[in-house]
């Protein structure tokens, strides 16, 4: 048996008890016995929620593993939602409550994470490395599940990239040279256009669900507000991470979408792309261009792998279609390194990719 097989058998254990105990409290809360004692049986069912499940986490997972304690935080907030589901709305004073002591728990894990990662962006032991990277590797470190990492830090990372990226230029580390692909593509226009037909929509949708019920029209307005800060975050994401020629390789970058470390001794060929792209999910095609086709061809002869948004992976990569501004200079800039000799020792600090 494997070490990861190994190490993931605690957790898989854990989750099929969680869910018996998820299983057996819903049945419970929707018994007769439950309706001749509600008050002791949506006790007895919050405290379940609360206290048996996070502490068959701590033994089962956390303890055994060496996780650090913050690891049970997740767990809590996925129990406390879990609740909503099981306990029916007239009995859920004691969830309520208790939520009022997992909020802070919530807002302490993010700002913990945030000030964790502030802290790496200022080491400068990393001077390339940007914010979703330092996120992920903050929540690595508390979370230590890289699924769970993956997620939040692509959620922060959109949000920062939306609302608070105006004033910052992409991180570049030294000796390494940045290629954009937003200032010809037309990327920014098209994403601020949509952008602005969403909100106009989301108005509009708004004030007509709100004259059937207002609480359909607030939920709706908030889905439409998340995908236009998804969305802007995504065009923001563009400018900042641009594609870098680094010391021994290629950083191929789709916003936050994807990103490929490419060594040079793994290229064969960089051509013009002048057919037409090839389809986005073919076999060992990555696809490196949003809303324009490509513009270079890169033909490989050892597949890569390109890490992506909430931990997606996509595998086996051989011919990477790539949109930049200035394709001429990259192929050249490619074939000259290509050229040269290099470290085969060589990998990316990125490490996890």
């Amino acid at each position: 048996m494997s070490t990861r097989r190994a190490a993931a058998l605690p957790l898989a254990g854990f989750g099929l008890i969680a869910l018996g105990i998820y299983a057996t409290l819903f049945v419970l809360a929707s018994s007769r016995l439950f309706e001749r004692a509600p008050g002791l049986g949506s006790f007895g069912i919050t405290f379940d929620l609360l206290i048996t499940i996070p502490a068959a986490f701590y033994l089962m997972v956390v303890r055994p593993r060496k996780l650090p304690w913050l690891t049970l935080v997740p767990c809590v907030i996925a129990s406390a939602w879990a609740g909503m589901l099981v306990l029916p709305p007239e009995h859920r004073q004691l969830l309520h409550a208790a939520r009022f002591l997992i909020a802070p728990a919530e807002l302490w894990l993010v700002g913990y994470g945030c000030l964790r990662a502030w802290r790496l962006l200022r080491s400068g032991t990393h001077p390339g490395r940007d914010v979703p990277e330092a996120v992920r590797a903050a929540l690595g470190e508390i979370v230590r599940y890289p699924a769970v990492a993956d997620a939040v830090a692509a959620e922060v990372a959109l949000f920062w990239f939306a609302l608070f990226s105006w004033r910052s230029r992409p991180r570049v580390a030294p000796g390494a040279t940045a290629f954009t692909q937003h200032r010809k593509s037309g990327i920014t226009g098209i994403v601020g256009a949509v952008s602005f037909v969403g909100v106009i929509e989301a108005a509009g949708v708004h004030l007509l669900a709100a004259s059937w019920n207002p609480t359909v029209a607030w939920v709706l307005t908030a889905l439409s507000a998340y995908g236009v800060i998804w969305l802007v975050g995504l065009g923001r994401s563009v400018v900042l991470r641009p594609t870098l020629v680094e010391r021994e390789g290629l950083r191929v970058r789709i916003g936050a979408l994807y990103e490929a470390v490419v060594p040079f001794d793994a290229i064969v060929s960089v051509t013009e792309a002048r057919s037409g792209p090839a389809k986005r999910r073919a076999r060992g095609y990555l696809h490196a261009s949003l809303f324009a086709a490509p513009r270079l061809m890169i033909e490989l002869k050892e597949p890569v792998e390109a890490r992506g948004l909430y931990g997606n992976r996509k595998r086996g990569i051989t011919r990477i279609g790539l949109l930049v501004d200035e394709p001429a200079e990259l192929a050249a800039l490619l074939r000259e390194r290509m050229a040269a000799p290099h470290d085969a020792g060589w990998t990316s600090w990125l490490g996890i990719l």
